[in-house]
């Protein structure tokens, strides 16, 4: 028989050796937070697959038990938005590409929060709060429920982790806020040289156009070799 060696039954002795105890609070001594009954009762209804609030609270509480579903679900939604099809089943060719993706969208936010940085200086801090805090609420909201919308499984045999598709049409945001600095950069340089406008269109024309082509033989390359 196991003779532990804290209150907390983290650490004892068995048979004379030493031992680690891998199953956290499985006494279920350690409470965690909790709503009220008939707050969880009606939080389920507002949250993705009746998920109830105690529950999504205490995944938050548990760094350690829950973390990993967290930075999962948040990589299968990034990469589901750029191009992974078939249900998340069909990736993009190639060795690690959403890498690539992975810099182009980190570029992409620097370039606009730097549009906005110079937009807010010349403005002096003239900024329309209101739209930006209606897109805030968009992303956080749409996003935010799809980021959680498989935290009620992670208990059970089989992982459930959202993909895209469940944050659409938050997904028209996050391409606004991806070309925004793009855009804003692009425009002050064609009022300086109006030869220079064919950059605004030529450069998302051939991204877009090459990314279509990737998705298209990636599908291929799938279902019909």
């Amino acid at each position: 028989m196991p003779v532990f060696t804290d209150p907390g039954g983290k650490t004892g002795t068995w048979g004379g050796l030493p031992f680690t105890n891998l199953l956290r609070n499985g006494s279920a001594e350690t409470a965690g937070p909790r709503w009220i009954p008939l707050l969880d009762s009606f939080g389920a209804r507002f949250l993705p697959d009746k998920l109830r609030p105690s529950l999504f609270t205490t995944s938050l509480y548990d760094g350690s038990g829950a973390g990993f579903y967290y930075l999962a679900s948040a990589a299968r939604l990034f990469r589901t938005f750029w191009g992974w099809f078939g249900w998340a089943s069909v990736p993009l060719l190639g060795h690690k590409p959403y890498r690539l993706l992975l810099a182009i969208t980190l570029v992409s936010l620097a370039v606009t929060l730097f549009w906005l940085a110079a937009w807010f200086r010349r403005r002096k801090g003239a900024l329309p709060w209101d739209v930006l805090g209606i897109f805030a609420l968009v992303l956080l909201g749409g996003w935010g429920m799809a980021l959680i919308r498989g935290v009620g499984y992670i208990g059970l045999e089989k992982l459930f982790l959202p993909v895209a598709r469940y944050a659409f049409p938050a997904l028209i945001p996050v391409i606004l806020v991806l070309v925004a600095g793009w855009s804003g950069f692009g425009a002050r340089l064609s009022d300086k040289h109006p030869y220079a406008r064919w950059i605004q269109v030529v450069l998302p024309v051939c991204f877009l156009a090459g990314l279509q082509i990737w998705s298209i033989f990636s599908i291929i390359n799938r279902y019909y070799r």
